[in-house]
């Protein structure tokens, strides 16, 4: 035999032997099967606690959010100028279910002053406004509504027109459940817990 039939033969062989070897490397119908629903499985279960990741972040965002426009409407009174011949009483936050403004309450600020909010005493500005996302909504720990005002020059705060009311709890909840809550207390302290 010549080097070049050898050369050939061989060459035919090792064909052989990769194309019988790719053969029997393919899966089975079973393996693909078995396969797709593990990885379907896993997939599920990543994109729910994605969803639920979602939601919480919803629920911190509009926490904070909330807790900046009390502290907004503490830092106005405090840095307001209120003097015997204004009538005014300071800024507060109205909390709705799916909304929260800042107002100025109006009127002179003695005992004569319901410390409430009253329609038309609204701040204008979108920045004195917060509307929640339809997936969450705040519910204060005293009913439907809720105010908190901030009298200067302390400021002193009055919860729903009250002196004496300690502390207001504002849940922030998801559509899911999840809550996280605003706590604003007497002395004008905002804080954030879960």
């Amino acid at each position: 035999m010549k080097i070049t039939d050898r050369k050939k033969t061989k060459g035919k062989l090792i064909k052989r032997v990769l194309l019988a070897e790719l053969n029997q490397k393919g899966f089975t119908l079973l393996e693909v099967v078995i396969t797709s629903a593990i990885l379907v499985f896993l997939m599920s279960i990543i994109w729910s606690s994605g969803s639920i990741r979602n939601s919480d972040f919803s629920v911190m965002v509009n926490q904070e959010k909330l807790r900046l426009l009390a502290t907004r409407a503490k830092s106005l009174t405090v840095n307001s100028v209120f003097g015997a011949d204004v009538m005014t009483c300071g800024y507060g936050i109205r909390i709705e279910e799916r909304r929260a403004f800042i107002f100025l309450d109006q009127g002179p600020c003695g005992r004569g002053n319901n410390r409430r909010y009253d329609p038309g005493e609204e701040v204008a500005g979108s920045i004195n406004y917060l509307s929640s996302d339809s997936a969450v909504r705040f519910v204060p720990s005293t009913g439907a509504s809720a105010e908190v005002i901030f009298i200067p020059p302390d400021p002193d705060v009055a919860i729903n027109g009250d002196g004496a009311v300690s502390e207001l709890s504002i849940q922030v909840i998801s559509s899911e459940g999840r809550t996280r809550r605003v706590i604003i207390n007497k002395q004008g302290l905002i804080s954030l817990a879960n």
